[in-house]
């Protein structure tokens, strides 16, 4: 088996996350690539034992540089975003606030004993930001927490200290073929795919706050997984390679409240879901927090809480073949199938639709059986009774195909890859769920004043069982299929390219990759999906309220143009394609100025070509662009600075709210890092 943990440029690392993910790991890898042959190690040796110890230390900081935009800032919050809940990290930072100031240690081992071999790799780190928790305090006074993290997002932000890699190997021969076997915490790379996310390389999970910590390496984007795993050298030029995962770990999400959390719900030491407004907003109903028998309160939202069930009953394996045909331009192949559980969670709800309730229209009483006609107080004591529960939806099935292989006559690597994926999880919007819960707790106790104290029914074209009573279990997510096409070119300028010659660099790198996504939703369907910024809904309407058959008390009413104002759409929902370019390009200028001083300018990009993938997918949303430019500066493979800066623009319109989470979100970061 061919370790290409090391070698990015080739195949190895897999780049995974939002657009602001991808640049910042793009940029990484211009340091990967170049700084990977002079890492200094400690060489150790105990009689037949050898092998190396590398150390990293590094201390960096962030500072935002551009001021908040209305439309990513919740409208009960004083925006124009009709969501409260992505706005959390946007608010806890001014511009010019310290976002970190962070210092990070990394240690590896590499030892190597006759065929066998042990890799053991670790890191930890300490945030003083996160730690003081003294943060900007915006928004009303009734949202909660303003000024700092909550308990359990501050948990997760302020320091924490990983064993990551740790694993034995063996080399053997086996009927005259060589065998590898790896057995422990490990990464697997298969595919080709670079940048492109949730593409073939879905064996390990990704720390997407991770590659955002000043001093982190690309590498430390993927998360090692408890695997045992094999390659066999079939024939000559044909190898298989298999794994079998005995844990199962989920994608490591921005704290909550961080300054990169896009979402205050799915991030790392979530405690609630607020509808409307934020959790625990005093605006919003809490059970045990106001009085359920008041038929007449009105209130701007619900928070409810949330629990997390990240246990797996289902193995994770897959296997491969891959074939080198010397005939073909020296290209190799490979073939790929997969079985494993989505690492991005999605939203279990069980409704409670408790006994049937008495209430009056008119001073008159009236048996309140149907769904909507239950008094709004009767459904909020049975949303009471029911619970929110993250999870990771699992039997997910990938086949795939890739090559790679060299245009000698351009001087290009050229690397692409195909992949199927079978029952996909892809979101509804999120108050398509909500509203059929509060469906099937009697009602929508959100639109106050109407129907005389009774929460209506609201059509949200979600399947309902008109004959459901007690406990119902419903799913953020349905399941579809996907495919995922990219092809990625890297290219190496020497010193006598015109473009090298007039930057007056040493040599220059690109790479460039382009990637396609379908998914088979169905855009004219009875209900909308979720993107970012699109987790609304149109045309809901409600039902009419009757005292018998026929008699309207209140007649069926439209919600506004684009739903409730506080969880209205951006106009533009997910489409089944969508696709985008990403890249990077650094320049090398060693021992500039005579100084001993190796320099690395680098710009990395992401930006949408069209369509928006829905959530929870990785993609693309068209027009969407990022950039990530900086400098690096090395001494002696050991000592080095590193200068950055962020921006993102476009997607920004529709509806009041923006489709870019990062629109807002520039910064500039420094990092000094010392290698022994």
């Amino acid at each position: 088996m061919v370790d290409r943990r090391c070698r990015p440029g080739v195949r190895g690392l897999r780049v995974a996350g939002g657009s602001a993910f991808r640049v910042a790991a793009a940029a990484a890898l211009g340091g990967a690539l170049l700084a990977g042959g002079i890492a200094r190690a400690v060489e150790v040796e105990w009689g037949e034992v050898t092998g190396s110890i590398i150390t990293a230390l590094s201390v960096g900081t962030q500072v935002r540089m551009a001021d908040r935009d209305p439309r990513n800032v919740g409208l009960t919050n004083g925006g124009t975003m009709p969501t409260a809940g992505n706005d959390d990290g946007n608010l806890n930072f001014d511009r010019g606030d310290l976002l970190t100031l962070v210092g990070t240690v990394s240690s590896e081992i590499n030892l190597r004993w006759r065929h066998y071999s042990a890799y053991v790799r670790g890191t930890a780190f300490y945030d003083y930001i996160a730690d003081r928790n003294d943060l900007a305090v915006n928004g009303p006074p009734e949202r909660g927490g303003r000024g700092s993290y909550s308990h359990d997002g501050q948990a997760q932000a302020r320091y924490d200290a990983t064993l990551l890699d740790a694993y034995v190997a063996g080399n053997f021969t086996v009927f005259d073929r060589a065998l590898t076997v790896r057995a422990g915490n490990q990464v697997l790379n298969w595919g080709e795919a670079l940048f492109t996310i949730n593409a073939i390389s879905v064996i390990n999970p990704i720390d997407v706050a991770r590659i955002r910590v000043p001093g982190a390496e690309l590498r430390d984007a993927l998360i090692p997984v408890p695997m045992l795993s094999a390659s066999y050298s079939l024939l000559q030029g044909l190898s298989v390679e298999g794994f079998v995962a005995f844990g199962f770990k989920p994608y490591k999400l921005e704290a909550c409240g961080s300054f990169f959390s896009a979402t205050d719900t799915f991030c790392n030491g979530t405690r609630g879901v607020g509808v409307g407004t934020d959790f625990l907003d005093t605006r919003s109903y809490y059970k045990g927090r106001n009085d359920p028998n008041d038929n007449g309160a009105a209130y701007d939202g619900i928070s409810a809480d949330t629990t997390v069930d990240d246990d797996s009953s289902q193995t994770d394996w897959g296997v491969a073949l891959r074939y080198f045909a010397p005939a073909l331009n020296n290209t190799e192949f490979g073939l790929y199938y997969i079985h494993y559980q989505s690492r991005l969670p999605s939203i279990r709800a069980y409704s409670n639709y408790r006994n049937p309730q008495t209430g009056t229209i008119l001073g008159l009483p009236y048996p309140s059986t149907a769904f909507g006609t239950l008094p709004r107080s009767t459904v909020l004591d049975n949303l009471d009774h029911g619970t929110l529960t993250l999870y990771y939806p699992d039997d997910i099935d990938l086949v795939g195909l890739s090559f790679n292989t060299t245009l000698d006559a351009l001087g290009i690597a050229l690397n692409g890859e195909i992949s199927f994926k079978h029952n996909v999880p892809v979101w509804m919007s999120e108050p398509t769920l909500t509203f059929t819960v509060y469906n099937y707790a009697g009602g929508n106790p959100l639109l106050a004043g109407e129907a005389f104290g009774f929460a209506p029914y609201v059509e949200t074209g979600y399947p309902f069982d008109e004959t459901a009573r007690g406990e119902l279990h419903l799913t953020l997510d349905e399941r579809h299929d996907m495919w995922n096409a990219n092809i990625r070119a890297t290219r190496i300028l020497p010193t006598t390219h015109w473009l090298v010659s007039a930057l007056g660099a040493n040599a220059m790198t690109v790479l460039l990759e382009a990637a396609a996504i379908h998914i088979d939703i169905d855009p004219d369907g009875p209900y909308d999906y979720a993107a970012y910024g699109q987790n609304g809904f149109t045309g809901f309407r409600t039902r009419p309220l009757q005292l018998v058959p026929g008699v309207e008390v209140v007649p069926a009413q439209d919600l506004p143009a684009q739903g409730d104002p506080r969880v209205q759409a951006t106009w533009k929902p997910p489409t089944q394609w969508s696709g985008g370019l990403q890249g990077v390009a650094f320049a090398d200028y060693p021992n500039a100025f005579d100084t001993g001083i190796n320099l690395t300018p680098f710009l990395a990009f992401s930006t949408g070509l069209f369509g928006t993938t829905p959530a929870p997918n990785p993609g693309f949303t068209k027009s969407q662009t990022s950039i990530f430019l900086g400098l690096k500066a090395d001494y002696l493979g050991a000592y080095s600075v590193q200068l950055s800066y962020f921006k993102s623009w476009g997607a920004g319109g529709g509806g009041g709210g923006s489709r870019n989470p990062y629109i807002d979100r520039d910064y500039v970061g420094i990092t000094a890092s010392y290698v022994f």
